[in-house]
């Protein structure tokens, strides 16, 4: 298979028409007689699979419509949730549980969601014990199986997704709308650590972000008064340990796993959106391919050719309009690359992008592989 370098100069002729064969059946190669020097900005490669195509969602996913790092992260995680086939299966199984019960039992308490009604929780257990390898022993223990192998909790599942009452979703709204009048601007985040009160997701929120996340819960039927004193005392409470949170902070830099890896290399998100983006394709690639890193970003950039095959140009011209007509062209050259209309670009095997990415990798494989 064709293995090309950035900063690759191409004078082989079969070598190239193989290539942009692979890109696109609509390239007529044959048109190509012979070839001056193609130059090459990105490593590519042309896997043995190249059926495999990109991910379309996160292709879509603009953050300028999102405008929220936290929503925009958490979209991420769920586009590659949404198409893993355990997690697909998993929530296949819980779904026809839950079918089972409503039509044998009886429907769930519309007061207390799943997390409190235990005649559904032991029909779950009952049901799961018999379809799984090994022994689910109580509600509590599934919930944090599913949390450990997925990082989303079960319970805020079905309250986004099947939870069947309607009505609680108006009790919901009229929770959060007190809840904003009464806690507007009376709570802020203490330096660098993000502390935040409240997250609306339109999906769970995932362990990864989670983790870094200290929520407040506030009733609405709290008054000003009552509030103020509960941010007052939280402030305190965080400024009294703030030295402490320094010197863990310091302990984390000595860690390679740890909170504070993490936290360097997902900060990169307020000015790298496409650097996640990119991180989460070439993970899903790798996954896919079990190839190295640098094998899969040299996938990621022939995938990207052959999904954006009608903006490929060589330097002034667009390669498809010289070769989807029969002619004859010679001692072609010119540097291969995309148009600015692309919503991504290639990436090469060094620089900070190229770094940012690969951590970004390392993190994903720790919170998404079990």
């Amino acid at each position: 298979m064709n293995k090309i370098e950035k900063g690759d100069t191409l004078y082989k002729l079969e070598k190239f028409k193989n290539l942009i064969s692979h890109i696109s059946d609509k390239f007529y190669s044959e048109n190509i007689k012979s070839i001056n020097g193609i130059t090459f900005e990105f490593p590519v490669e042309i896997p043995k699979n190249t059926n495999y195509s990109l991910n379309q969602l996160y292709l879509e996913l603009d953050f300028n419509v999102i405008n929220d790092d936290l929503k925009y992260l958490n979209k991420l995680f769920w586009i590659y949730i949404s198409s893993d086939k355990k997690f697909i299966k998993q929530v296949t199984l819980f779904k026809k549980i839950l079918k089972k019960y409503n039509r044998c039992i009886g429907d769930i308490n519309p007061l207390y969601s799943i997390e409190y009604d235990e005649d559904f929780q032991k029909f779950l257990v009952k049901k799961l014990t018999k379809s799984s390898k090994g022994k689910i022993e109580s509600f509590e223990n599934y919930r944090d199986l599913f949390y450990d192998k997925f990082g989303i909790d079960i319970v805020e599942y079905y309250d986004k997704y099947l939870d069947p009452y309607p009505f609680r979703k108006k009790q919901e709204e009229a929770y959060k709308a007190n809840l904003k009048r009464n806690t507007l601007m009376k709570f802020y985040p203490y330096k660098r650590e993000q502390f935040q009160f409240n997250i609306e997701m339109a999906e769970p929120v995932h362990r990864f972000i989670k983790r870094f996340i200290v929520s407040i819960e506030i009733s609405p039927f709290d008054t000003n008064k009552t509030i103020n004193r509960l941010i007052k005392s939280i402030q305190i409470l965080i400024n009294s340990n703030i030295t402490d949170l320094e010197s863990l902070n310091k302990d984390y830099k000595k860690k390679e796993w740890d909170k504070y890896t993490y936290q360097e290399t997902f900060k990169q998100i307020s000015s790298g959106k496409d650097i996640l983006k990119k991180a989460f394709l070439v993970f899903e690639i790798q996954q896919f391919f079990r190839k190295t890193f640098d094998e899969s970003v040299r996938y990621y950039n022939f995938f990207l050719l052959k999904h954006y095959y009608d903006e490929i140009y060589l330097d002034e011209s667009n390669l498809l309009e010289m070769l989807e007509v029969e002619d004859e062209f010679t001692n072609v050259q010119g540097s291969l690359t995309l148009s600015d209309n692309t919503a991504l670009s290639f990436i090469f095997l060094q620089g900070d992008s190229y770094k940012h990415i690969k951590k970004s990798v390392e993190v994903l494989s720790k919170e998404l592989v079990p």
